[in-house]
């Protein structure tokens, strides 16, 4: 299939040269200058102790030609100023896999609720000095679709387990709760995953904070989602969910999946997204815990 990936980033990186090895015809617009490091080196993906390089057609301006599918890989704070973009693109479906809580309605109605695809994706890292793009396939987390479909197979074909949620605006919800707490607490931990999962009073606080948050959703009828993650912050004990917690910021999900991309958009799309979470459960009862965590950075 052709295939554009709008956004260079870790995620852009990271799906483009997974489909361009499944046989698709891949193109990456990049935002920053063409004279950035896919431009000249290709992209370069290091999981499991393994590098491969791909060479796709790099672009920095959206092009007049058609594409039976656009991932759209930017960041939640770059969306809004290229949804006129997206609008214009002719034919095919355009997937969102980033972190996004709110206008889900707009983007739909602006683009046609008939070639939006919800999603998220499954994949996570972090760009190395050279360049490299190390990551991980998150085993708690499959790239997440709204629809099952042609794009689901797709995914699947180039090695990508892909999990179908209806409610994709419930899921990207509690998503967005979840990862901005997590993201506060690392950073209030110095940006260090491991220093954080060695305080076992700072998890429990993040715990205690995602568990509000969720709450809130709740009484807005929000449904969340997806189970396991609803299940480990609301109904299994605080000391418990705490230890859970502890092992995963230790292990790949924190370490290679969260703590770099926190990092890397500390003062860009994490203060956003946190300002989105505030307003999300604001006056939906009490999240003192959340507040206190997310209050030193949304603006």
């Amino acid at each position: 299939m052709k295939i554009l990936i709008y956004g260079a980033g870790v995620i852009g990186q990271v799906y483009g040269g997974r489909l361009i090895q499944a046989g698709h015809a891949v193109t990456l617009l990049a935002r920053a200058p063409a004279s950035g490091p896919p431009a000249r080196h290709g992209i370069a993906l290091r999981a499991d102790g393994q590098t491969v390089r791909y060479f796709p057609p790099v672009i920095t301006t959206m092009p007049a030609e058609s594409f039976d599918v656009v991932f759209v890989c930017v960041r939640h704070d770059q969306l809004a100023p290229v949804l006129p973009t997206l609008a214009r693109i002719p034919g095919g479906k355009v997937v969102f896999l980033l972190n996004h809580c709110t206008g889900l309605t707009d983007i739909r109605d602006l683009i046609g609720p008939e070639r939006v695809l919800l999603g998220f994706p499954g994949a996570g890292g972090g760009r190395m000095p050279d360049g490299t793009i190390q990551y991980t396939q998150i085993r708690q987390q499959h790239t997440t679709l709204e629809r099952d479909g042609v794009v689901a197979r797709m995914l699947r074909d180039a090695g990508f387990p892909v999990d179908v949620h209806a409610d994709m605006d419930g899921w990207l919800k509690t998503h967005a709760v979840f990862i901005t707490a997590a993201g506060a607490a690392i950073l209030a931990a110095g940006g260090d995953n491991a220093a954080l999962a060695a305080d076992r009073a700072r998890v429990s606080h993040l715990v205690a904070a995602v568990g509000e948050g969720f709450a809130a959703l709740t009484r807005q009828g929000v449904a969340v989602a997806p189970r396991p993650l609803r299940i480990i912050f609301t109904a299994v004990p605080r000391f418990a969910a705490t230890r859970y917690w502890q092992a995963q910021l230790r292990g790949p999900l924190g370490t290679l999946a969260i703590a770099p991309h926190i990092r890397a958009t500390r003062d860009t799309e994490f203060p956003a997204l946190a300002a989105d979470v505030r307003k999300l459960v604001a006056g939906h009862g009490p999240t003192p815990h959340l507040d206190s965590l997310l209050a030193a950075y949304a603006r």
